[in-house]
């Protein structure tokens, strides 16, 4: 099974603080589809100083697609881990996304799970 993490949409959204939603989707590029039954989605968020920022629950919103809200990170490269405990797939065998902040906008890189480093895995 080769499974792919795609940005589906974010935004942000002005509230008592700066908040960032984006939705992801798990995808089977075998079968060119989004894979709706592997379960709960775990994240895991690192800041750009490598400390852990949040970890939680994604909400699924639709086959396949899950929701991630979290206080905006601040400037620079910040780290979002994904796994499916229920579907023993874990944090190393999915792409990450790597998230670079600066003052007016969020880019979102796509990294896949067999270009990290050793050094890297979980």
């Amino acid at each position: 099974m080769n499974i792919d993490v795609v940005p589906v949409k974010s935004e942000r959204r002005q509230q008592i603080e700066n908040q960032l939603r984006l939705r992801v989707g798990l995808f089977d590029a075998e079968k060119a589809r989004l894979m709706p039954d592997l379960g709960p989605l775990l994240y895991l968020l690192f800041g750009s100083s490598g400390r852990r920022q949040k970890q939680g629950w994604a909400e699924p919103v639709d086959e396949g697609v899950y929701e991630v809200t979290f206080r905006t990170p601040g400037l620079g490269q910040s780290y979002l881990f994904f796994a499916c405990p229920k579907s023993n797939v874990w944090y190393a065998q999915l792409p990450h996304l790597i998230l670079e902040t600066s003052n007016d906008t969020i880019t979102i890189i796509r990294k896949s799970a067999e270009s990290m480093d050793a050094a890297h895995l979980c």
